[in-house]
């Protein structure tokens, strides 16, 4: 028998913020954490939060400045 995981109990950043909890970001690349975020962003309303994908700008640099 499949374990299945539970469901989160919401789905958009606009309901993590109806249920006033904190969304916290990690760059696996830099090791850095930021967070809470701020949920109020125009740019996350209505977004799945699932499959959310944040950029770093403090990433680690892996190639040369010569790479285009």
């Amino acid at each position: 028998m499949p374990h299945h995981a539970a469901a989160f109990p919401f789905r958009t950043f606009d309901e993590i913020a109806e249920l006033g909890l904190e969304v916290h970001v990690y760059c696996p690349r830099c090791f850095r954490e930021v967070g809470p975020i701020d949920l109020t962003d125009v740019r996350l309303r209505g977004r799945p939060f699932t499959g959310a994908r944040f950029v770093c700008s403090q990433a680690r640099r892996v190639y040369n400045d010569d790479r285009p």
